[in-house]
């Protein structure tokens, strides 16, 4: 078992006096073990050497099992498990006993009796002085991993480096949600690579533990923290955070098609969806354009493509390279690239005439799940969301790190600005 691993072994525990059933946990642990095994990204990955350091780890697991008093200990526990596999459609989370409304968390009557529960005496949370911290994290540079993050107007925590100089530490310092307190802990992350990170996170509204497999620091951002039952679409960004021209508006329409100037159309593909009724949409859009593409240049905008099914992209990739024959092509991709959306633009490059631009994409494409299967674990308190299918073998190289585009665009710049800027030159030439 690596040094890392057994240093988070250690760290993980500690952080709370209640107690949990042991016999809970290896029931858990027993049947998480039977749900990895069989899963694709197992078979492929955890072979010879991977197979004695995995039941070393086990094994490690097992042992600090006893000392694991919370949820939080046992999730943290159970997550070091999917870090010996790339697969970032594997989904781990905490399951809460109910989901109140949204709203019932600026009561302060609701607020005073959920801070009377268990989960909330039991939550994690870290003896430092929060203003001491807070004036040693305002000193970091932008640069720096470390410092003050803003999740939208919810909450302001304080990223440290532990003692561990592979773990930081997300405290909550201030909120506007009444059922978080100053020095909880929000996130948890382990840096495998630099700026590259196996995170837990609280969800911000709910407070459950999920388990972020991919994260990246980027543009003084956490670029993957969004958290979908929140519905606000941010992420946890420094107040120094400019405004990334990576990203589309939420409310972008899905299919888009319109001239860009006399020379290059463009047209917005932002999934491949195979649901009825998105996969209905993307047929229609196919029929209305596929006779209008007639300019010299065309730009394919994958950006925050959400995947889908080879069945509904395929179409749009001969179309696209069917158009690059007698045509210039410039596909946009950026970090929220997934999925079937990185296979689409692994498919289109390297095409004479075809150009990726922009960002490395997600890093979320050589396994999948065909029918969304989750289940959940025999405590009743943790979900595994499941994933049965493997892509092509070359996808795997491209887990975690993403496709890189042939050319990188200025994230502090309007993007389609810059692609029109590379047009032109192209066309001058």
């Amino acid at each position: 078992m690596s040094r890392l691993v057994s240093a988070l072994v250690i760290l993980l525990l500690g952080l709370s006096t209640y107690s949990q059933s042991t016999t809970e946990f290896e029931k858990d642990l027993d049947r998480l073990l039977e749900i990895l095994k069989k899963l694709p990204s197992f078979r492929d990955q955890v072979r010879g050497e991977k197979i004695i350091r995995f039941d070393q780890l086990v094994d490690s697991i097992k042992k600090e099992a006893g000392f694991a008093k919370t949820d939080f200990e046992h999730f943290s526990l159970l997550s070091l498990l999917f870090h010996q596999v790339k697969d970032n459609h594997l989904g781990f989370y905490q399951v809460l006993n109910e989901y109140p409304e949204q709203s019932k968390f600026t009561d302060p009557v609701f607020v005073e009796k959920y801070k009377s529960g268990i989960a909330f005496k039991q939550f994690p949370s870290v003896s430092l002085n929060i203003d001491s911290l807070e004036v040693a994290l305002n000193k970091k540079p932008a640069d720096s991993i470390e410092g003050i993050y803003h999740y939208w107007n919810l909450l302001t925590i304080g990223l440290y480096r532990t003692k561990n100089p592979f773990c930081l530490e997300g405290v909550v310092m201030a909120s506007s949600l009444l059922h978080w307190e100053k020095g909880q802990l929000a996130a948890r992350l382990f840096e495998y690579q630099p700026a590259c990170f196996r995170a837990i996170y609280a969800e911000p509204v709910y407070k459950y533990f999920v388990l972020y497999a991919n994260e990246k620091f980027k543009n003084h951002s956490l670029i993957n923290s969004r958290f979908y039952s929140s519905a606000f679409g941010e992420v946890y960004k420094k107040k120094a955070a400019k405004k990334d021209f990576s990203l589309v508006d939420a409310d972008e329409a899905a299919f888009q098609f319109r001239k860009l100037n006399k020379s290059t159309q463009y047209i917005r593909l932002g999934h491949f969806s195979a649901q009825p009724e998105k996969m209905a949409a993307s047929q229609r859009f196919y029929d209305e354009i596929k006779d209008s593409l007639n300019a010299g240049n065309l730009v394919v905008d994958l950006r925050s493509n959400t995947g889908g099914a080879y069945k509904v992209s395929n179409k749009f990739v001969k179309l696209i390279k069917g158009f690059a024959k007698n045509g210039n092509v410039y596909v946009l991709i950026n970090n929220r690239t997934i999925s079937q959306g990185e296979i689409v633009s692994l498919q289109l490059k390297n095409i004479r005439n075809i150009k990726l631009l922009g960002e490395a994409t997600n890093g979320m494409l050589a396994y999948g799940s065909n029918y969304g299967k989750t289940e959940t674990l025999p405590s009743g308190k943790f979900k595994v969301y499941i994933t049965d299918m493997r892509n092509k073998r070359e996808h795997l190289n491209y887990e975690d790190a993403g496709i890189n585009p042939d050319i990188f665009l200025d994230n502090n710049r309007e993007w389609m600005e810059q692609v029109l800027e590379i047009v032109e030159k192209k066309v001058a030439q």
